[in-house]
């Protein structure tokens, strides 16, 4: 095989941060929507917000 054909793969520490950023993405995505659409009570409401806060 030769070098110019080789598959060029990411760093660790590219792949961590990539990963790291999916998963912190998710909830606050998640949450930001319950936020706007407010489809709960005042109560789970609360607590949606303060999820989306402490992510």
């Amino acid at each position: 095989m030769h070098s110019n054909n080789m598959i060029l793969k990411h760093p660790l520490s590219v792949r961590i941060f990539h990963y790291l950023l999916v998963i912190s993405f998710i909830p606050l995505a998640l949450t930001g929507l319950i936020l706007f659409f407010k489809p709960f009570t005042e109560g789970a409401m609360n607590l949606t917000m303060h999820i989306h806060i402490a992510a």
